[in-house]
Parts: C-alpha cells; sequence; structure tokens
C-alpha cells in the first residue's frame, strides 16, 4: 500500500491509508470497498487510464468484477 500511495495522485491516497487502517482493525469488507473505489477511479481518470494497457485496462476491470461479486 506504501508503494502504491507514492505513485498515485495526492487525492486518491486516502483511499489507501482508509483501506489499510479498515484492514488493520479488522474490517477487511469495509478495505475491499475502498479499493474497489480507487480501481473505479483508475479506470475514469484520464491520468490514469492512459497510463494503462488495454490488456491492463481490461484485467482491472475484470477485477472489479470480480470485488463485485464477492
Amino acid at each position: 500500500m506504501t508503494t502504491i500511495a507514492q505513485q498515485v495522485n495526492p487525492r486518491h491516497r486516502a483511499l489507501l491509508t482508509g483501506s489499510l487502517q479498515d484492514y488493520r482493525s479488522g474490517f477487511p469488507d469495509r478495505a475491499g470497498n475502498y479499493l474497489q473505489e480507487l480501481v473505479t477511479r483508475f479506470l475514469e481518470d484520464p491520468e490514469y487510464a492512459a497510463a494503462f494497457s488495454a490488456a491492463g485496462q481490461k484485467r482491472l476491470k475484470a477485477c472489479l468484477a470480480d470485488i463485485k461479486e464477492v
């Protein structure tokens, strides 16, 4: 999480921090919700969408679909 936080826009860091705090506090479901929101923002934000290849975007979308099923 720390490595990812160093690479993302500061406005996305709050989601990573919240996810890690909830995970450490024993709330993995809430932690997962933060990560779901982060991936959704990555896919919607042109800054990040341009950084992912088509295959990478497809994989992120598949991961997001998997998370929503759980």
